[in-house]
């Protein structure tokens, strides 16, 4: 009885416990039951990936259009806010020059008027016009490259960076020629200064000034408007401006002090119960052949002013160096690559410079040292401060040649990039130079490098300028 009560609670847990899935493996082929949908299934993922693609490209490119316009549209406002400023500051110069070229006319501005002579304010004036003129033309140059940067909109957005780049380089040749256009200018403005300011600064003073600040003007702007801007520091230009300055203001005053040393005891003596202020007086008491006898005598101002200001400005000549042109390796145009355009290597003004530094220093020494031993007698009591000027740039030189061959890292400003490296003795480890790739001959300055390879010096300093133009 219990074996039949038993039997069926028996079959109903076996029942139970048996697992309602079959835990054996699936054969693989038997997922695939329809081969039709899975095709739709992967051309249907297919479809969905090359629509997100197609959207994806579609949202890039918009937002590239947009950035490219962005960018020709700020183009265009800075190309027009920089051809304004060019356009504004050459109105501005062309004004001052006006007055200044006015005002160089006369002796003496005011109620009472005196012209200048016309001796002394036609190169006067001559200079300080084209030097107001040469920064016009490097504003010019600056506005005709914001004209073309700012007409681009009409290139397109596929050409737009390859033209931005062509106009760029085309304001480098521009700038590089306007420089070595300036420098000339420069030149030409600075011996005006010296030579014709020498015995005319106390009967042209205001043409003096007018090319004073003309000649800082042109410097300012020659320095600061190169055609590698980018790449050199600003600190070191804005040092050069300032030594500039102060070179030019120190032999304005050079000039004028020992032109009108004798006027002041002169005042004194003479118009005591005037009632002129002393500055007032010399200003005026120089436009009058009465008046312009009381002057130091010009036997004596005018050479000894002469020598002293050329060791001044002799001293400071590592200045102006930066302003020298150089010798282009290849090609400056428009055409030439970014590379090749700006390479340059030292100009023939340079290596004349320093091949004579040295020469020149002996002779300004020597030259102002006989002019003082000459005028000692009929100008040591008649022209004390011009003579005093004479005795300073004499010592200026003679420390500087001492400081030259002392120390001529510091302070030796025309010295050669490899003149520390020795000239080639014996046998030349090579025959051919392979900068120029001409031979190597005895008689020429060749030097050796440490690692022992002979090279043209001038090659060699070439090279080494085009790598390293301008850098600091």
């Amino acid at each position: 009885m219990d074996t039949d009560l038993h039997g069926p609670q028996l079959d109903a847990r076996a029942h139970l416990s048996t697992p309602l899935l079959d835990s054996r493996p699936v054969p693989s082929t038997a997922l695939v039951q329809d081969p039709s949908r899975n095709e739709l299934a992967t051309a249907s993922a297919a479809a969905t990936a090359a629509g997100s693609a197609q959207e994806a490209a579609e949202e890039e490119d918009l937002a590239g259009t947009i950035g490219s316009g962005a960018r020709i549209a700020g183009q265009t406002a800075c190309s027009a806010i920089l051809l304004g400023s060019c356009f504004l500051a050459a109105g501005l110069i062309f004004s001052e020059a006006t007055q200044g070229a006015r005002r160089s006319l006369y002796c003496r501005i005011g109620p009472h008027r005196r012209l200048a002579p016309v001796a002394c304010v036609i190169p006067l004036s001559t200079a300080a016009v084209l030097c107001n003129a040469a920064v016009v033309a490097g504003l010019l140059c600056v506005a005709r490259f914001a004209w073309r940067s700012g007409n681009l909109s009409t290139v397109g957005i596929e050409g737009f960076n390859a033209e931005v780049e062509r106009q760029r380089m085309v304001l480098q040749a521009d700038l590089r020629r306007w420089r070595c256009l300036s420098s000339k200018i420069l030149f030409v403005a600075g011996a005006t200064y010296l030579i014709v300011g020498s015995p005319c600064a106390g009967f042209a003073r205001l043409a003096l000034i007018f090319l004073a600040t003309g000649f800082l003007t042109l410097y300012a702007t020659a320095l600061f408007f190169d055609d590698d801007f980018e790449q050199v520091r600003l600190s070191p230009r804005f040092l050069r401006f300032l030594g500039v300055y102060a070179l030019v203001g120190l032999t304005f005053t050079t000039l004028t002090a020992g032109v009108y040393e004798r006027l002041g005891d002169a005042k004194f003596k003479t118009d005591t119960h005037s009632g002129h202020d002393q500055d007032d007086f010399i200003t005026r008491a120089v436009c009058t052949q009465q008046e312009e006898k009381v002057l130091a005598p010009p036997t004596c101002t005018v050479p000894l002013d002469l020598a002293s200001t050329a060791c001044l400005w002799w001293a400071a000549s590592p200045l102006f160096a930066a302003l020298l042109p150089g010798q282009s390796s290849s090609g400056s145009g428009p055409g030439a690559s970014g590379s090749s355009a700006g390479e340059r290597g030292p100009s023939r003004a340079r290596r004349l410079l320093q091949r004579c530094r040295h020469r020149v220093d002996i002779g300004l020494l020597g030259t102002t040292m006989a002019l003082l031993l000459l005028l000692d007698s009929p100008c040591r009591l008649s022209s004390p401060i011009a003579f005093s000027n004479a005795e300073f740039g004499a010592w200026v030189i003679g420390l500087l040649l001492l400081l030259r061959r002392s120390s001529p890292l510091l302070f030796d400003g025309w010295r050669g990039p490899l003149e520390h490296m020795p000239a080639s003795q014996g046998e030349f480890t090579i025959s051919q130079c392979v900068i120029c790739l001409a031979d190597l001959s005895r008689g020429e300055d060749v030097c050796r490098t440490p690692c022992g390879h002979d090279f043209h010096r001038g090659c060699l300093e070439e090279w080494v300028w085009a790598k390293r133009h301008r850098s600091a």
